[in-house]
């Protein structure tokens, strides 16, 4: 008397994930919401981005970050990951003032007025991208402009410029 059973065994293959283009931010940046298909996802391992996809890049690592995106259903899971960028902001915040000058002074230094020196200065009569030199000029108020790129500057996410106003008088 032979006897069966007939069982179903259902198979689920999982889709491998598809996450969308992650776009580098600075350090400063708002929160963004990361995005994949199919949704309902875990995202994992990076430090800036909470299990629900929200990258807050305050809380990333400087440079390259990978991040790992999981669905499917109980064991049947699949993933995938993707890299992005995150750039330090660096202020280009004054220290200091440029005291009133005279067409015979010497060059002033710049880089002693401001709170980061990673950067570098623009304007007329700028020598070396961090000096002014107020030699030749006539009297007039002439503005000059710092400028701080993110770190790494290759990116050039978000340079942050201060404009400051150097008064030279010519006798």
């Amino acid at each position: 008397c032979p006897s069966s059973t007939v069982l179903t065994v259902s198979v689920f293959n999982p889709p491998t994930p598809t996450i969308n283009p992650i776009a580098a931010l600075c350090n400063n940046a708002s929160s963004v919401a990361l995005s994949a298909s199919p949704s309902g996802g875990v995202w994992s391992l990076s430090s800036g981005v909470s299990s629900n996809g929200i990258q807050t890049p305050s809380l990333s690592a400087i440079g390259s970050n990978t991040v790992v995106y999981t669905a499917g259903q109980g064991t049947c899971v699949a993933s995938s990951s993707s890299t992005f960028h995150v750039s330090q902001f660096n202020s280009a915040a004054f220290s200091g003032t440029i005291a009133n000058l005279c067409v015979s002074n010497n060059p002033v230094n710049l880089m002693a007025i401001v709170q980061n020196t990673s950067g570098y200065w623009s304007g007329i009569n700028v020598v070396n991208s961090h000096s002014f030199n107020p030699a030749g000029l006539p009297s007039n108020t002439y503005t000059l402009t710092y400028i701080n790129p993110s770190t790494p500057s290759t990116l050039n996410l978000c340079q942050d410029t201060k404009t400051i106003v150097a008064s030279v008088l010519n006798p």
